[in-house]
């Protein structure tokens, strides 16, 4: 099965007090299609910062990030975002979901503003909710929901 991810030797630095600061150095990282992956590391450690990388949100100073064998940092900004919309899921923290909706309505709401069709939307969400083992809660609103859930 080929990678859907992968980062090669990816570093990103930031300008702190007008020196150099290193989030992530030579980070290296291959994740196959089904494949869980854990991040663990200490506050400050850079995880979210690799995250950022991988997912396509910010691009790497050296290195290089692949999803699903494209490599992002080439594609110009509207053809970036176009291909990340259709192949990268980024669920933060605070998942942001719109309370009055179910977990079906707020899935089939991203495929809408993607740009799907509703038909296309609401298959699509059944497909993701099944994935991620949430189809049977796919009528609960988020009140309704686990925090893993949300």
């Amino acid at each position: 099965m080929p990678d859907v991810l992968q980062a090669d030797e990816v570093s990103r630095w930031f300008a702190v007090g007008g020196r150099q600061v290193w989030a992530v150095r030579r980070a290296s990282l291959r994740i196959a299609e089904a494949e869980l992956v854990v991040l663990l590391g200490r506050s400050g450690s850079g995880k979210s910062t690799l995250l950022s990388l991988c997912g396509g949100l910010d691009r790497p100073d050296v290195g290089r990030v692949m999803v699903g064998g494209r490599d992002v940092a080439t594609l110009r900004d509207r053809a970036r975002e176009a291909f990340l919309q259709r192949t990268v899921g980024w669920v933060c923290q605070n998942a942001g979901l719109l309370s009055l909706l179910s977990a079906a309505e707020n899935v089939t709401l991203a495929a809408r503003i993607a740009g799907d069709a509703e038909p296309e939307a609401a298959r699509l969400a059944a497909l993701a909710l099944e994935a991620t083992g949430l189809a049977e809660r796919a009528d609960h609103r988020e009140d309704e929901l686990s925090g893993g859930e949300r």
